[in-house]
């Protein structure tokens, strides 16, 4: 009985190492793990389409600054424009290219 439950063991053992090689060598990640997705995806906006949004809104404004930059939980596009004496700070969805996030300031 105890051979059988080390056969059991090392097949077990075995199969799970096969389970690994198979794809890949990765290892799932938990639902308690910090994991940040991959900086870029097939299906988001461009850095232009992310400044053509924002001129929507701002269409006199030039823009000064675009990055792409993690904010709130999601990869955004930071569109920073200056229209007079106001400075914008768009941050645009990579994903959707909704505004998630506006910061409006004197241009000082």
């Amino acid at each position: 009985m105890r051979q059988i439950r080390m056969i059991t063991r090392a097949a077990l053992a075995a199969a799970g190492a096969a389970a690994l090689l198979l794809a890949g060598g990765a290892v799932p990640a938990t639902a308690g793990s910090a994991v940040r997705p991959a900086p870029a995806a097939a299906a988001e906006i461009t850095a232009r389409q992310a400044v053509e949004i924002v001129r929507g809104y701002v269409p006199d404004g030039r823009v000064v600054r675009t990055e792409r930059v993690w904010e709130q939980g999601l990869w955004t596009w930071w569109v920073q424009v200056v229209d007079g004496a106001w400075k914008y700070d768009f941050y645009v969805s990579a994903a959707s290219g909704n505004v998630v996030r506006l910061k409006i300031n004197l241009n000082r």
